[in-house]
């Protein structure tokens, strides 16, 4: 319940969701990757739909994660979804 407050306050106060450009930047069967960017300012989307761990390519400050992380080390965990502020193009 708390991790579904937080996603809806986040999308509540963030102009980025709202305004941003929208880009995919992977998928595959079971792993989802986009990014949204507005005004200098880029999150990251990574969405694992497996109980598999999978790898991917990502670094970035955790804004908001399924499981309880500060830092995200480029792997996703089995159905973990995490947003990602990383620094603009």
């Amino acid at each position: 319940l708390v991790y579904y407050k937080k996603l809806i306050n986040f999308r509540e106060n963030s102009k980025i969701l709202v305004e941003g450009s929208f880009d995919i930047i992977e998928i595959q069967r079971d792993v989802f990757i986009y990014s949204r960017e507005s005004k200098g300012e880029r999150i990251v989307v990574a969405i694992n739909l497996s109980k598999k761990f999978h790898t991917v390519q990502l670094d970035g400050q955790v804004l908001i994660s399924n499981y309880s992380l500060t830092e995200f080390g480029g792997t996703l965990r089995p159905f973990e979804a995490v947003i990602l502020d990383v620094p603009g193009r």
